[in-house]
């Protein structure tokens, strides 16, 4: 049962104690220390929001305003998203920021999620019914470097590192690019 609880909560002493008293739903321990980590945020703010802009992103290795559009639209199913502003995706970036979920990575060129929170949000899209949306979000991401890999020829290898980065997350699952046809 320990090892269970450490796999799940990749250590973290507050999503062990969440687990240990969950035992029979791994997923509603991780959920539970999500909400726990994002409580620093104010009532006033909307906590809700804000954690499901994190779990949209919580695939990427890092990300900037650009990522997080279509990792939006795939999130909630919505193409709609894909025709937001940069000023729309930069105030969601900065919302990150600002409560210190994630900072800027000069080496990833990119701002990443804080590591504790990351991994619980990672495991947390794998567990139950998220599967699909994990399945998703990882499709979306792959078509997106894809297509930077194919528009910006200066940094195409980069982008083509992201792009099998989420390919071989897929593959770690049993899937492969077919699935993500319905996307």
């Amino acid at each position: 049962h320990y090892f269970e609880i450490h796999k799940h909560s990749g250590g973290n002493p507050l999503a062990s104690f969440m687990l240990a008293d969950r035992p029979e739903s791994p997923d509603m321990g991780l959920d539970q220390a999500i909400d726990e980590m994002l409580k620093v945020i104010p009532p006033s703010e909307d906590r809700q929001q804000l954690r499901q802009n994190l779990e949209a992103i919580s695939v990427l290795n890092a990300f900037d305003e650009e990522q997080i559009p279509p990792m939006l639209a795939a999130y909630y199913n919505d193409k709609r998203y894909q025709e937001w502003k940069p000023a729309q995706a930069r105030q969601i970036r900065e919302n990150i920021v600002r409560w210190s979920f994630a900072q800027w990575d000069e080496k990833k060129k990119g701002y990443v999620l804080d590591p504790t929170l990351l991994g619980l949000l990672q495991r947390y899209l794998q567990t139950g019914e998220r599967q699909e949306l994990w399945q998703r979000l990882h499709c979306a991401a792959h078509q997106l470097y894809m297509d930077w890999a194919e528009k910006y020829r200066r940094t195409s290898q980069r982008w083509q590192a992201e792009a099998d980065f989420h390919q071989k997350e897929l593959a770690q699952k049993g899937l492969s690019l077919e699935d993500c046809s319905y996307i």
